[in-house]
């Protein structure tokens, strides 16, 4: 501001010193009112002047008693013939700047103050990515100064997913719904499922299926004189209903059954095929006649209802049974 001021005045002050310099503009000087000639007459003495960029050109007048001039205009100002402009102080993204030019024929110079250029950022970048609850950041800079802005990043928000139960209702108490946000697997929310209000009735829910497996193959041992066949029978059991339910008979650690859910254990079975006497046994194998030629191996498995709170619920279900023939040969 200050720097502008003085280069006002200057130029004010240039402008003061030529009018000085230059005589009054008269179509016609007048003669009379000389203070120093003998009859008070000026003795004009006429002087041609030529034109320059801020004043025309004409007949300058000049008394040769007093010194007091006139001029006579006869030719318009000529005006500066500037040259290029030439950047004195660079304007900064923030600051102002100048540029000068000269004239040619005077060589007076003009300045100019050139705006600040403000900012030219480039393109933002994510320096904190945003979460689902926690705004981000973004940084851009100024290619010119550097100079960094910053602003957030606005937060992700949840996206949910379509959801999972993770508690069935029962007729009593509501069930959960669980959901989980698809950009952050740590967030989840839930919502109750409505209990059903209603109990199923005990012909809907289906016995269950059994099956049994037998290799073919035996294992004999001879404790004392006694041969003992042993065989190991697999047993297969298939929840086809539609509820939870609890393997009760035989024991086999109760394990509980989801619908659809399968659980396989084993049963051993030994025969007895030549029992010892006094005087010593033999190890012959059962003939077709023998009565243990054949062999039945039934399975009866007794369950019962089960629910998510731990309640068994009795006589819920039946199950039906299955059995295997066992055949001995002699190439057993």
């Amino acid at each position: 501001m200050k720097r502008n001021l003085l280069t006002a005045l200057s130029v004010l002050m240039l402008l003061a010193l030529m009018l000085q310099m230059a005589p009054m503009a008269l179509a016609t000087p007048s003669v009379s009112g000389c203070p120093k000639s003998p009859n008070g007459n000026h003795n004009w003495g006429p002087r041609p002047r030529s034109a320059w960029c801020e004043w025309p050109g004409g007949i300058v007048y000049i008394c040769s008693y007093c010194g007091k001039e006139a001029f006579e205009e006869t030719t318009p100002a000529l005006g500066h013939l500037w040259g290029e402009w030439t950047e004195t102080e660079k304007a900064t993204c923030l600051t102002k700047g100048s540029k000068t030019r000269t004239c040619s024929r005077c060589h007076k110079t003009e300045t100019q103050i050139t705006s600040a250029k403000g900012h030219n950022y480039g393109a933002w970048t994510v320096t904190t990515a945003p979460t689902c609850e926690q705004a981000g950041e973004q940084t851009r800079k100024c290619t010119r100064c550097g100079h960094k802005e910053t602003e957030p990043v606005e937060p992700l928000g949840h996206d949910w997913d379509e959801g999972v139960v993770t508690k069935a209702p029962t007729a009593t108490e509501d069930g959960v719904m669980t959901f989980t946000c698809k950009n952050d697997p740590s967030h989840t929310k839930t919502e109750p499922i409505p209990a059903t209000g209603e109990t199923v009735p005990k012909e809907d829910h289906p016995a269950l299926y059994i099956s049994l497996n037998w290799d073919g193959s035996f294992n004999s041992k001879t404790p004392g004189m006694d041969l003992m066949l042993y065989v190991d029978i697999e047993v297969t059991v298939t929840n086809t209903g539609n509820i939870p339910l609890q393997i009760k008979e035989p024991k086999s650690g109760s394990p509980i059954l989801q619908p659809e859910e399968t659980y396989t254990y084993t049963v051993s079975k030994n025969y007895l095929v030549v029992s010892s006497d006094s005087g010593g046994g033999d190890s012959r194998i059962p003939t077709p006649d023998d009565p243990l030629y054949s062999s039945y191996f039934v399975v009866t498995i007794q369950v019962a209802g089960y629910d998510p709170d731990g309640i068994i619920e009795e006589a819920l279900c039946t199950s039906n049974e299955a059995s295997l023939t066992i055949k001995f040969s002699r190439d057993s």
